[in-house]
């Protein structure tokens, strides 16, 4: 069981060491621990007797086990004050605990330790739509909300379209001359040579040399 963050309202148990009023820069072996020794404070309240007294562990050793209650645990700030009663054996220690609502463990609930999540190095956090489904199979996503995307401004639609895209020809420029092939009137059949008008009609967006079968055999391209 993990006890990262202490969570509110919830069992905790920790572990101090207490220095010996013999020598302070030791920690006291096999300190006596006795009733009224350990008491708690929940947010600033009345001191109480801890419900379960604390234990040398291992026996003999320097480790004192400390265990709270979930009522003991039922607050913001949990305030401990130890003091050996009979006065002799070890030094006095106050320790404050402050709680949280959830707890580490809890904000991600996995399967297999192995998952994580997807997560930037600048923190956004990634969702693979693939992983999200029932046992039984796909899962019906609801109360989505796709953010409006802003469209291009005018200058990156043109940045696009005066991209190069073969030899000197540029994103704007084929767009023209497909316009006139597909769309644009042509004159020239039977003959050797083909014209393909603008959109306008006022010029040649395409003028073909051809042969006797039509194949285009010399084309010039106007853009422009």
């Amino acid at each position: 069981m993990s006890y990262v963050t202490p969570k509110k309202n919830t069992e905790y148990i920790f572990f101090v060491g207490l220095n010996s009023q013999a020598d302070t820069k030791l920690l006291k072996a096999n300190p006596t621990l006795a009733a009224g020794d350990f008491k708690v404070s929940i947010d600033g309240g009345t001191l109480n007797n801890f419900g379960t007294l604390p234990t040398v562990t291992p026996a003999a050793g320097k480790i004192v086990k400390i265990t709270l209650s979930a009522g003991e645990m039922n607050g913001d700030n949990i305030t401990l004050v130890c003091s050996d009663a009979a006065g002799s054996e070890w030094c006095d220690l106050l320790i404050n605990i402050q709680t949280s609502v959830t707890q580490i463990d809890e904000l991600v609930r996995s399967t297999t330790p192995a998952n994580t999540l997807d997560v930037s190095a600048t923190g956004e956090v990634g969702l693979d739509f693939a992983n999200i489904k029932d046992a039984t199979g796909a899962h019906t996503l609801t109360n989505i909300t796709i953010p409006t995307v802003n469209a291009l401004a005018a200058a990156g639609i043109d940045s696009i379209h005066d991209e190069v895209v073969e030899g000197a020809l540029t994103f704007r420029q084929i767009i023209k001359l497909l316009l006139a092939s597909n769309g644009g009137k042509s004159a020239g059949g039977g003959t050797g040579t083909i014209t393909f008008r603008d959109n306008a009609d006022s010029k040649n967006r395409i003028s073909a040399t051809v042969d006797s079968n039509g194949n285009r055999t010399a084309v010039t391209l106007d853009g422009a």
